[in-house]
């Protein structure tokens, strides 16, 4: 993700990438809040947070689109394994 593998960004401090004030995130690496152990948090800067979840808040946004679709009475054109 970053050169030497650490994230620039300083709590509190000017992002260097987004210009924007850092706050430090938990960021759970199995995207289950409820997993608290040591191995699957990372503290991260909100941008490197997103970068994390990105795949997963794809995948999420399929399945929620799709359950909306079919509530409403739309057919799908991909089967339920090629969400996940």
């Amino acid at each position: 993700m970053h050169p030497g593998g650490r994230c620039p960004a300083v709590h509190e401090q000017i992002h260097p990438d987004t210009g924007s004030v850092v706050g430090l995130t938990t960021a759970h690496l199995n995207h289950t809040p409820e997993d608290v152990r040591n191995d699957n948090l990372l503290a991260a800067c909100q941008l490197c947070h997103l970068r994390i979840d990105h795949g997963h808040h794809r995948i999420t946004r399929s399945i929620t689109l799709a359950t909306r679709g079919a509530a409403a009475g739309q057919l799908g054109i991909l089967d339920d394994a090629d969400l996940e």
